[in-house]
């Protein structure tokens, strides 16, 4: 039985094409079960809430064998990605499916693995494929017509995918219509939760989905703007029955992407703490480095500083099986940029160093993960390619994977 590993959060980056605006106009709240029953609907309202996606059941088995115990990986190289399980033990690597898509994303939960496949150039042909890696079975999610899913996420037990897509034909450079759906795996169907209104601004972005808890059973979202380079704007919370979206975490508040708990109570992510960085620190384009790690219950919106280190920054991070602890990699900074120095382990009242890092000037840790029986899994990459590295018998890191002009992604533990 597989177990959930980490909520994994899943965002595609594509060409939208521009489409017809529609003009703003009065309709009833579709997010807000207190609006009620309305004496009619705009074309917009009739759009959301019309043609449902599809769950199609593929049929007869795909022939592959997989090791009791592997990480599942995402490997990108000349706009390909094929996504595979790393038999630790042996070094074997496991092709589960390849795909001309580009970097993909991919959420792993129960038995069940969801990533999304391009077919061409125009989103809208777009689906998300699952497998159940235990019965061998595939499942396809396809969008309505006009409508092209954005990111996605797994339910705990891999049961429900939790989508969010925008309306090709209606979205354009000034406003982006959407919707969030679920599929229930299990039944084929979906249906959907809450889509945008015609009276929502403009800057609000679209919700998508990276994470869902298993504790207080919400789905969590990141609002981005797909037609100004995806650029964040908030952390929102939902009820996978619907109707509402709640804010959690206002975008100024964080930087990259939060990480939930494998329990699903705690949120981390990092802060930028200005007077915390270097005095020689010349800020550059886009969020500052995150030199705070923060953690957040949901549930309160009680935010707890866990570690900060004057002159230093944090780089990726992830929670320990443990539940209680946070693996990070600290930066110190020398030649005029933050360098990767160490792995730590971070508790609320406790941090040590697991091990030092020494890589080249322009190598970096750009991925971190550890299976709960297994051990620290990191990605170095630079422009001559990726490695995937671990924890060895002796004081020296085991490399695992190379891949010359590609980039890894981790996405999960296997057999756990």
């Amino acid at each position: 039985m597989l177990k959930r590993c980490l909520g994994h959060y899943a965002l595609v980056f594509f060409i939208l094409f521009p489409g017809c605006y529609a003009p703003a106009s009065k309709s009833a709240d579709l997010s807000s079960p207190e609006s009620g029953p309305s004496l009619g609907k705009t074309s917009w309202e009739k759009v959301a809430s019309g043609t449902p996606d599809r769950v199609l059941s593929q049929e007869g088995t795909f022939a592959v064998t997989l090791p009791r115990r592997g990480i599942v990986l995402a490997l990108t190289r000349w706009g390909s990605t094929t996504i595979a399980v790393l038999n630790v033990a042996t070094g074997m690597l496991t092709a589960l499916a390849t795909a001309e898509t580009g970097e993909v994303g991919a959420s792993l939960a129960g038995e069940r693995l969801a990533y999304l496949v391009r077919k061409g150039a125009y989103p809208a042909n777009n689906h998300v494929e699952i497998l159940n890696l235990r019965r061998k079975t595939r499942q396809l999610v396809e969008p309505a017509g006009d409508f092209a899913i954005l990111g996605f996420a797994l339910s705990p037990s891999g049961s429900q995918l939790s989508y969010s897509e925008i309306n090709l034909r209606w979205s354009g450079s000034r406003r982006s219509y959407w919707r969030i759906g679920v599929a229930d795996l299990d039944k084929d169907d979906t249906h959907v939760l809450v889509a945008s209104r015609n009276e929502d601004r403009p800057d609000e972005g679209v919700p998508i989905p990276f994470a869902w808890s298993s504790g207080r059973q919400e789905i969590y979202l990141q609002r981005l703007l797909p037609f100004r380079g995806m650029v964040t704007h908030g952390i929102w919370a939902m009820k996978p029955e619907g109707p509402g979206l709640r804010k959690v975490l206002p975008e100024p508040s964080y930087t990259g992407l939060p990480r939930l708990s494998p329990d699903g109570d705690l949120l981390a992510y990092l802060a930028a703490n200005v007077d915390a960085l270097p005095r020689d620190y010349i800020p550059e384009p886009g969020s500052p480095p995150g030199n705070a790690l923060m953690v957040m219950s949901p549930r309160t919106g009680e935010e707890t500083l866990w570690a900060q280190k004057i002159g230093s920054a944090f780089g990726v991070f992830t929670w320990s099986p443990a539940e209680n602890e946070i693996l990070v990699t600290r930066q110190e900074w020398r030649g005029g940029r933050f360098r990767d120095a160490a792995f730590l382990t971070i508790g609320m009242e406790t941090a040590r160093e697991l091990r030092k890092i020494a890589l080249p000037p322009m190598r970096r840790v750009t991925d971190i993960h550890v299976c709960r029986r297994g051990p620290l899994f990191w990605v170095e990459e630079d422009k001559s390619g990726a490695s995937l590295q671990g924890d060895g018998a002796g004081p020296e890191p085991m490399t695992y994977l190379t891949l010359p002009e590609g980039k890894i992604k981790l996405i999960g533990c296997l057999g756990e």
